[in-house]
């Protein structure tokens, strides 16, 4: 099935999909209403693999040391998008760079987040936001998005690059890590 052909059977009322999402609207509540059950930890935002989390976060730094240490990317200020109660931004990009922005859909993640890093000097901003509808105010040296785009509709996804690249400084980066499945789809 096409990625075309997956849009037209979720949204069509006609087409006999199981869990049909049926509309965008229904997308978006469908992901938020997921994570609004799962629990405030990093247990909960790897969805109950938290033993990913010190070898994710010890490859993604290896992925992104090459690009400070040579000074291709500037160390100003980087935005964590599904930041979720800020796992990546605390363990990884709080190390590298002045201020950190961080913007999840589920506000209870966020909450969680500003309790655990809200009184660190470079800590910037809190966004509750889904990516589909977020707004920028800052131009970035880095924005890191991760484990989070399969949850936008393609023509949200061609936006939220496009506000991305809006608010990148002059050899700034956008790095996209994501999941994906050997076959299908799952809605």
């Amino acid at each position: 099935m096409s990625i075309e052909a997956m849009w037209q059977a979720e949204f069509n009322p006609e087409t006999d999909v199981i869990n049909k999402v049926g509309s965008k609207d229904n997308w978006y509540q469908k992901a938020s209403d997921f994570w609004d059950k799962e629990e405030a930890s990093i247990k909960g935002v790897l969805g109950g693999h938290d033993y990913l989390h010190e070898p994710d976060i010890r490859d993604s730094e290896r992925f992104l040391l090459p690009f400070l240490k040579s000074q291709t990317i500037g160390n100003d200020r980087a935005l964590d998008c599904g930041a979720g109660i800020g796992r990546v931004a605390q363990h990884l990009l709080m190390k590298h760079f002045k201020k950190v922005d961080l913007v999840d859909q589920c506000a209870k993640y966020i909450e969680e987040a500003r309790r655990l890093l809200g009184n660190e000097p470079n800590i910037g901003e809190f966004y509750v936001a889904g990516l589909q509808d977020l707004q920028l105010k800052e131009r970035y040296d880095l924005i890191w998005v991760q484990w989070v785009c399969i949850y936008l509709t393609d023509d949200d996804f061609v936006r939220f690059l496009n506000t991305c690249k809006g608010h990148l400084k002059e050899n700034g980066i956008l790095v996209l890590k994501e999941n994906l499945t050997k076959t299908g789809f799952i809605v």
